[in-house]
């Protein structure tokens, strides 16, 4: 397997539409597409993972259009392709298949809507596709309990960087690392939605398995609320025999 691919060496050209251009690492399950949309629902372009995307964005390249959100949980976990988010939004995930056409992504191929944001006829657009690697990824979804003393989230490593936003009632989407906040508690962070600077205020542990939060803030643990998260690593901790979670 050659981890670090171009559109052409990888044979990108399964789908009704063929890329443009493409750089893809298998290894830490990440690729970046370009194409040129056909205006057609249905259509399907190849990610080149080999997997299954778990997270997906859309940004169309020459036209003021939105950023489109796919995550594979954010459906309760149907992960049918049926609703998305816009990353410059702090709205509710929507519930229209504007960005996927009402079909889950598969191992090769991502299906397209019609609609300008992701597929108009002639537009350009990047996407930018990841899937979970064990001991370097997870895309995953929990459910708030309101409290300081919060969830717990069980990813399978010490996380580096975590993303956070609520599914069901509008809220920002929250980015925290361990650069910023090298110790726990995690309690700086800023808004992929907002032009704001840093805000401080306690928000999470990053521990050697997972992440607990720290806080009982709308954004991240409200009583009942769900919420989608990404969470990377620093590096991968796998090995062919087990993964090594690495303590804070």
């Amino acid at each position: 397997e050659v981890p670090h691919m171009t559109a052409s060496s990888a044979g990108l050209d399964g789908g009704t539409i063929d890329p443009t251009g493409a750089s893809i690492n298998t290894e830490s399950g990440f690729s970046i597409t370009t194409y040129t949309g056909n205006g057609t629902a249905g259509a399907n372009v190849a990610h080149g993972l080999g997997k299954k995307p778990a997270w997906i964005i859309i940004k169309a390249r020459d036209v003021g259009d939105k950023w489109f959100v796919y995550h594979h949980k954010a459906d309760a976990g149907a992960g049918d392709g049926h609703v998305y988010a816009e990353l410059q939004e702090s709205a509710a995930f929507i519930n229209y298949p504007n960005m996927l056409n009402d079909t889950a992504p598969t191992d090769t191929l991502v299906t397209l809507h019609s609609d300008r944001a992701v597929n108009g006829d002639g537009n350009t657009y990047v996407m930018y596709s990841w899937a979970e690697i064990p001991g370097y990824s997870k895309f995953g979804i929990y459910t708030g309990n309101g409290s300081a003393d919060g969830t717990f989230v069980h990813v399978g490593f010490r996380p580096a960087w975590l993303m956070i936003k609520r599914t069901d009632a509008s809220n920002d989407w929250v980015i925290a690392d361990n650069k910023r906040s090298p110790d726990n508690i995690v309690n700086i962070a800023m808004y992929a939605d907002l032009s704001n600077s840093d805000n401080t205020t306690n928000r999470y542990d990053f521990l050697s398995n997972g992440f607990k939060i720290r806080n009982n803030l709308n954004e991240s643990n409200a009583s009942g609320g769900t919420y989608i998260y990404m969470a990377f690593a620093e590096e991968p901790g796998t090995t062919p025999f087990t993964t090594f979670p690495n303590a804070r």
